[in-house]
């Protein structure tokens, strides 16, 4: 049976893969972050014990990384209108 089906993200018609329930999105790299997004999105409302674990693996990071977005910001700074 080969049937092709819009990607949810890019409108491409592809062909899904018999073995993925449901697939929705082709393997093309973007659509395959925005599917991740997605899901990390509707994850985040919808799991607290999800959401306190990334909140706390976030502020470890900037814990061990101080001062990393003002020296970001000074390397790269922001350009009106580009």
């Amino acid at each position: 049976m080969n049937f092709v089906i819009p990607c949810a993200h890019c409108g491409c018609l592809f062909a899904p893969d018999p073995r993925v329930k449901n697939q929705r999105y082709c393997g093309e790299k973007d659509c395959q972050r925005a599917r991740k997004r997605k899901w990390q999105k509707e994850k985040l409302g919808n799991d607290p014990d999800y959401k306190a674990n990334q909140r706390a693996c976030q502020t470890d990071w900037h814990r061990r990384h101080p001062g990393y977005y003002r020296k970001y910001r000074r390397e790269r700074p922001l350009t009106i209108g580009a």
